[in-house]
């Protein structure tokens, strides 16, 4: 093809992914990664903790053309997640639809099987946070966003509430211009994680992260970091939520600029806003904007499908509004059913009562987390109440088969102050 044909097709791509939700699609070649010095350093520090995995295949992280090696351009593409869809930070919000992998990937093969009738495409292959890809600096050369100092891809329009997503390709496409650092001397995102996890600029410490300890950690959580973690049980937004750039995006006056906004997964193109009209939406009148409410054009809404499917990440109404108390006293078959299709039911039963107990024995802390609990008229009644109520949930769970789980219990009831547990099981 001629640099025109490839100009016109890679356009072409571009718009169609758009169709497909992806809010930006950029190009890369496969070529080694420039941060190699910086991976091999965080390996060697310890910090990838024992996800022995990131170990394996390094020079395939290092070199995608050793993953493909007919690849000749790399497509990265960000699709967005609602940055404010729970009413707390127990899950983290890409976590309280259908899980990422399932949604975005269906995507990226809709994206493909579009490349193979235009052109005469023969082999790919799509990656969703799977196999030895480095994402995050695939998409920084392919212009998608700078990876900030809290790890994660941030972009100038969406911040960093997206998911990435490659698909290595044997065509060659027009290769977008890498993305500049605009974190500046910002360190709001390191200062604000409670565990103290972000130790440098682009370093991360998993053994201290609290999305790691609750997500692929599998053993007994570290006491010293147990009531730093919170009320969280599955994953953390904290590094997310105080970055200026994510509150300046979900803050931005949008009048007469057209700029995709996340909200509820999906994306909502606002054209020439006009004062009035942002004012309505906020409810007050300074003309700051929140997201309002999602239009997905008719022709890309599947006929035959429940309203809760027409959306790709549309939030389990458990998961925005949690009750922790009912989390826990789910069974297995419970805990299996509701997160059927969640990226949650990777942690297993036993690790989601595990991240209970210690959620509810952090409640200690913060009575007024009873709120968002579901247990209003409890708080009002009065925090002893409140706290019987929580310690009758721990006691209900005192002799759980698994030794992890009655561990973590009667710290739980520790911090309660009803007695004098064992240290050992």
């Amino acid at each position: 093809m001629s640099r025109s044909d490839i100009k016109t097709l890679t356009a072409d791509i571009k718009n169609h992914a758009k169709t497909l939700g992806f809010v930006c699609t950029g190009i890369t070649q496969p070529q080694t990664t420039h941060d190699a010095e910086k991976i091999q350093y965080w390996l060697q520090q310890g910090y990838a903790a024992d996800m022995s995995y990131m170990h394996k295949h390094l020079e395939k992280r290092l070199d995608p053309i050793k993953l493909l090696s007919s690849t000749k351009s790399i497509i990265c593409v960000a699709f967005p997640y609602a940055e404010n869809i729970s009413d707390s930070t127990v899950i983290a919000n890409y976590a309280c639809g259908k899980d990422y992998h399932i949604v975005v990937r269906e995507r990226l093969k809709q994206l493909a099987e579009y490349i193979q009738k235009q052109t005469d495409l023969l082999t790919y292959k799509i990656f969703v946070d799977t196999a030895p890809v480095l994402e995050k600096s695939l998409a920084q050369q392919a212009g998608l966003g700078w990876i900030g100092k809290n790890t994660l891809i941030m972009h100038k329009n969406m911040g960093s509430f997206v998911i990435l997503g490659e698909i290595f390709i044997d065509v060659e496409l027009l290769a977008d211009t890498p993305a500049k650092n605009h974190c500046g001397d910002c360190t709001k995102c390191l200062d604000a994680c409670p565990t103290n996890a972000l130790v440098s600029d682009n370093q991360l410490d998993a053994r201290r992260c609290i999305s790691y300890l609750t997500i692929e950690y599998r053993g007994s959580i570290p006491i010293e970091l147990r009531t730093k973690i919170g009320q969280h049980v599955f994953g953390c937004d904290i590094c997310q939520t105080v970055c200026p750039w994510n509150i300046k995006i979900s803050k931005i006056n949008v009048g007469g600029i057209k700029i995709p906004v996340a909200s509820h997964g999906g994306f909502l193109f606002l054209d020439k806003i006009s004062p009035a009209r942002q004012s309505r939406a906020n409810g007050d009148s300074r003309g700051a904007f929140r997201p309002l409410p999602l239009r997905i054009p008719k022709r890309k809404v599947p006929r035959g499908k429940p309203r809760e499917n027409r959306f790709a990440f549309y939030p389990k109404k458990e998961f925005t509004t949690p009750d922790l108390i009912t989390f826990f006293l789910w069974d297995e078959k419970t805990f299996k059913e509701k997160t059927h299709d969640s990226a949650i039911q990777r942690i297993g039963y036993e690790c989601w009562l595990r991240n209970i107990a210690i959620a509810l024995g952090n409640l200690l802390y913060d009575v007024k987390s009873s709120t968002y609990l579901g247990y209003p008229e409890l708080a009002e009644r009065g925090a002893g109440i409140f706290i019987q109520k929580i310690i009758d949930t721990l006691q209900q769970r005192l002799n759980h088969p698994s030794e992890l789980v009655r561990e973590h219990v009667i710290w739980a009831l520790q911090q309660h102050k009803t007695g004098k547990y064992p240290t050992n099981i």
